[in-house]
């Protein structure tokens, strides 16, 4: 895997981590303890959509590198 593919993949991995954790604080309520449990599901809505955004470009960058291995050769 090249690097910028391996650090675009890295890259938007993390971003998507960062999504989840938030979207599990809202789903628990820590996040927005004053909004209610309405925006609190807004916010966690957002946040797994903006996860499966990021998870799609790392699957992308990783897959990319993928097709391009000559045959036989694995890291």
């Amino acid at each position: 895997m090249d690097d910028t593919r391996k650090h675009s993949a890295f890259a938007a991995a993390n971003e998507a981590h960062a999504h989840l954790a938030s979207a599990r604080k809202h789903l628990i309520g820590q996040r927005l303890p004053l909004a209610g449990m309405h925006r609190d599901l807004e916010k966690a809505a957002a946040d797994l959509s903006a996860a499966r955004g990021k998870i799609e470009e790392a699957l992308q960058a990783v897959e990319a590198s993928r097709l391009q291995m000559p045959a036989g050769v694995s890291d």
